[in-house]
């Protein structure tokens, strides 16, 4: 989680939603391409203590940290778009073939 949403209170990207209540919809769009997002930094949350209660910062990961967040989210995104073209490709291929026969 970034620390500008999480001072806002809300989703920079989905503002209908408290922060640390539900971040899980937060988005990648949110963490890697909103420089404001990126450069307050990325934080690590601690699961609610009890049912219905609050996310809380567990860990800062700092400046480092965040580079080597954006970094391996990066990573991941291009390699699932390459899986995406590939799968693409191949089921054409796979359907044009059906057509065929």
């Amino acid at each position: 989680m970034d620390n500008l949403c999480i001072d806002l209170g809300t989703l920079l990207d989905n503002p209908s939603v408290k922060t640390l209540e539900n971040p899980g919809v937060h988005s990648m769009h949110c963490l890697l391409d909103v420089p404001s997002c990126v450069r307050s930094m990325f934080t690590v949350l601690r699961d609610p203590t009890n049912a219905g209660g609050k996310y809380s910062v567990a860990y800062q990961l700092g400046l480092n940290g965040t580079q080597l967040m954006v970094e391996a989210a990066t990573k991941v995104i291009d390699n699932l778009f390459e899986i995406y073209v590939y799968m693409t490709h191949y089921l054409s291929i796979f359907y044009s073939c059906r057509q065929e026969v």
